[in-house]
């Protein structure tokens, strides 16, 4: 539950917290520090999705396992962990869009032209008297081919996820 609540805050509220542990760790305009900003801002939602998941697998199969001798990381591995796969999925495809997507962290933690993400890039492209709508449009496209490759590499696993719950046992 302590997790849960964390996503209650806001996460314009957590820039200056997290701008001065970056500055006291000498992580300002580093991708190190811009990739655990971003992993800790995911850790939580993506914790409580998992634990959602886990919780779908029967005890009985962890117990009949036990029973056949298995052992506690067996388990895991090979019965578990199959069973939550598209759960897994789905959560990776999660972390990876909020991170591809991300603006702000990005916006605020780096100064070089070199470190900016590619929608820091693309907000920078429209200027105070004008906007270069076709370069604007064509960066745009060229950001959402990530993802979209990665939905079609994934699919399966998605609909699986999604359709899950549908039927009753």
């Amino acid at each position: 539950m302590a997790i849960l609540v964390t996503q209650m805050f806001p996460s314009v509220m957590l820039y200056v917290p997290y701008y001065k542990v970056m500055s006291n760790l000498g992580l300002n305009n580093t991708r190190l520090g811009l990739v655990l900003v971003y992993v800790g801002s995911v850790i939580p939602f993506c914790t409580w999705m998992m634990y959602g998941f886990f919780n779908t697998v029967s005890q009985e199969l962890d117990q009949a396992a036990m029973v056949d001798g298995a052992g506690r990381i067996y388990i895991f591995w090979k019965i578990v962990m199959p069973l939550t796969l598209p759960g897994l999925i789905s959560t990776i495809i999660y972390a990876f869009i909020q991170g591809w997507n991300e603006y702000m962290f990005a916006m605020v933690f780096t100064n070089s032209d070199e470190l900016r993400t590619l929608p820091v890039a693309i907000g920078q492209m429209s200027k105070s008297y004008s906007i270069y709508w076709n370069d604007l449009m064509a960066a745009s496209c060229f950001a959402s081919l990530p993802l979209l490759v990665l939905f079609l590499f994934l699919q399966k696993y998605f609909i699986a996820n999604m359709t899950g719950g549908a039927v009753k046992e």
